[in-house]
């Protein structure tokens, strides 16, 4: 019967209007005095929240270190110290993405990622990256922890200088409300592994899609390189990000779609009386999938035509369900008559 239900919904055309994309610029965060940066040392909590989605923070007081993200709006884009981690590395002026003040710093190492919560039924869109300072110095010039990048390591000397495949690539990973992943996305911030002339440090924001990740609610960042020691990666493990864009939940939209319609209906029965997030027809957040939820999605479908009415939520569902079973009924009939006709020829 639901799959009927469903069916005749569909031909309904039932639908609703996408809500316009949101973009997560950080200009809406402040600073603690002159500080260019915030690592987290005067958060409340271990994140903070710009348009709604979360970034986590984790400070930590007794080494005064941080991990996950900070946000800043320094501009140094010539100090290749450890120091300077708070740097965009945009050439010629730094700053954020589209001369923006304020971005996002992300650092993760081992098995610690950067870690993003996007608001119940939200679809990620695209995303501004680029290297920091201290990075991008990093691999270009070499320091006491990190091997210049392309210049072959001990060992491998035969390797003419400048040519060995160097690479630092960040992956962002896309979860659903279970934690299950959905797929990831690739993202070199520093690529050598081509000829020299194609061989390239990030140094402008560049913007990813992340349009694959449809249906994630959290998006993990981590990153690994070319340049491995007996600690780890020696490549700082750091990234700048701006101008995060997503799709605002449609209320009633499971499957991320912008539209409100049947399949949306399928997954809301299917989860009927079951725990689950948004995209499992959880759609007032309250950590199960019921009549409510129900409602939601009926109050947030349209007919094709103006001249029906949005019935009321019991009332729909009683029409639909009774107009699907005498369509059943019909096909039925329609089919007896045609194996009757077979049989009497």
């Amino acid at each position: 019967m639901i799959r009927r239900t469903v069916a005749l919904l569909a031909a309904l055309g039932l639908w609703a209007a996408p809500a316009a994309a949101t973009t997560v610029t950080f200009e809406d965060l402040g600073f603690v005095g002159a500080l260019p940066y915030e690592s987290g040392e005067h958060l409340p909590q271990d994140k903070f929240t710009s348009a709604g989605v979360d970034f986590n923070n984790d400070y930590s007081e007794t080494f005064a270190s941080w991990r996950g993200f900070a946000y800043a709006k320094d501009t140094n884009l010539v100090d290749p110290s450890y120091l300077n981690q708070y740097s965009a590395y945009h050439l010629p002026g730094g700053g954020g993405a589209g001369g923006s003040t304020n971005f996002a710093v992300g650092f993760f190492y081992d098995d610690n990622f950067a870690r993003i919560t996007l608001p119940p039924g939200a679809t990620p869109v695209s995303a501004a990256l680029t290297n920091i300072t201290y990075g991008a110095l990093a691999m270009r010039d070499g320091n006491a922890f990190s091997r210049q990048f392309g210049a072959p390591p001990p060992g491998e000397e035969q390797v003419p200088a400048g040519e060995w495949p160097d690479w630092f690539k960040l992956t962002i990973t896309g979860l659903d409300s279970a934690e299950q992943e959905i797929g990831s996305v690739d993202f070199y911030l520093a690529d050598y592994r081509g000829d020299s002339a194609s061989d390239y440090i990030i140094d402008q924001w560049t913007t990813v899609d992340l349009s694959s990740l449809s249906g994630a609610r959290y998006l993990t960042l981590k990153g690994a390189s070319s340049d491995v020691g007996e600690w780890g990666s020696n490549t700082p493990m750091y990234m700048a990000l701006d101008n995060l864009e997503f799709n605002p939940a449609v209320p009633g939209d499971a499957n991320g779609d912008t539209l409100v319609d049947g399949a949306d209906y399928t997954i809301w029965a299917d989860h009927f009386q079951q725990s689950g997030g948004y995209a499992q027809g959880d759609f007032n957040g309250d950590g199960v999938v019921d009549g409510a939820d129900y409602t939601i999605w009926a109050d947030h479908f349209a007919p094709a035509s103006a001249a029906l009415p949005v019935p009321e939520p019991a009332t729909g569902l009683l029409f639909a369900l009774g107009t699907a079973s005498m369509a059943l009924g019909m096909r039925r009939g329609q089919s007896a008559r045609v194996r009757r006709r077979a049989i009497n020829c």
